[in-house]
C-alpha cells in the first residue's frame, strides 16, 4: 500500500487544472487560508498549504476525502480511502483484539463506507434524507454538483457527519438515527444494510 506521501503525490498527478480550480474553489473556507495561499499552480502545493492550515496529515484525512468527493473525482477518493484502510488495519494490528462490542464509527461511516450508501440513493430520495437529517440549503448541493446525484448525495452525507459525528460515545446512536432517516424515507432495505454492517440489531423499543 502506498504511503502517506507516496498517495497525496499519486491523487495530486491527477488532477487537472479544472479540477484544482475547483478544489482552491472550496478551500476558501479553511480556517486561517489566505487569498495568497491559494494562488497555487499544482494540487501538490495545495494539499502543503493544506497541511500548513492543520487540516491535512497522516491522521488527518476526512477534509481531502470531502473534498475529492466535492469535485466528484471519485476514483482519487478511492486512492485516498485506500490509504486510509490501510491505515485503519495497521492501528487494528498494533491495538490487537479490540474490546468494544461494536465496531468503531470511522470504521464503517468511513467516507468509504458513505461513498458505496451515496450510490444506492435514487434523486427521488435524495431532499427526503435530506430534510429528515436535518440538513439546511439542500439546493447548495445542487449548485455545487450540478447533474450529479453522487455527488450531491455523498456531500450531504459528509456535511452531515461533520456536524453530528463528534461524540464517540454517541456512534450507536447516530448510527441508527442515520438509519431511522433511510427508514423514513422510504429505504427500510438501506436500514438494515446499515445495521447490519454495524452488528446493531432492530431497535425493540
Amino acid at each position: 500500500m502506498p504511503g502517506y506521501r507516496k498517495t497525496l503525490s499519486n491523487i495530486a498527478e491527477k488532477q487537472t487544472s479544472a479540477d484544482l480550480k475547483r478544489m482552491v474553489f472550496f478551500c476558501k473556507d479553511v480556517e486561517g487560508m489566505t487569498k495568497r495561499d491559494l494562488e497555487v499552480d499544482s494540487a501538490l502545493d495545495l494539499f502543503g498549504k493544506l497541511e500548513e492550515r492543520g487540516v491535512l496529515s497522516p491522521a488527518k484525512t476526512t477534509f481531502l476525502g470531502k473534498l475529492l468527493g466535492d469535485i466528484a473525482r471519485f476514483d482519487c477518493l478511492e486512492m485516498w480511502e485506500e490509504y486510509q484502510r490501510g491505515l485503519a488495519s495497521s492501528k487494528d494490528t498494533k491495538k490487537g483484539q479490540g474490546s468494544s462490542e461494536h465496531p468503531d464509527l470511522e470504521e464503517f461511516l468511513s467516507d468509504d463506507y458513505l461513498l458505496k450508501l451515496s450510490k444506492e440513493i435514487h434523486a427521488k430520495d435524495r431532499e427526503p434524507l435530506g430534510i429528515h437529517l436535518g440538513i439546511k440549503e439542500l439546493s447548495k448541493y445542487e449548485i455545487s454538483h450540478p447533474g450529479n446525484l453522487q455527488g450531491q448525495v455523498l456531500a450531504m452525507l459528509k456535511d452531515w457527519k461533520g456536524d453530528t459525528m463528534t461524540d464517540t460515545k454517541s456512534d450507536e446512536k447516530q448510527v441508527r438515527f442515520l438509519g431511522d432517516c433511510l427508514a423514513k424515507t422510504g429505504r427500510n432495505d438501506l436500514k438494515f444494510k446499515l445495521l447490519k454492517a454495524h452488528n446493531l440489531s432492530p431497535a425493540t423499543g
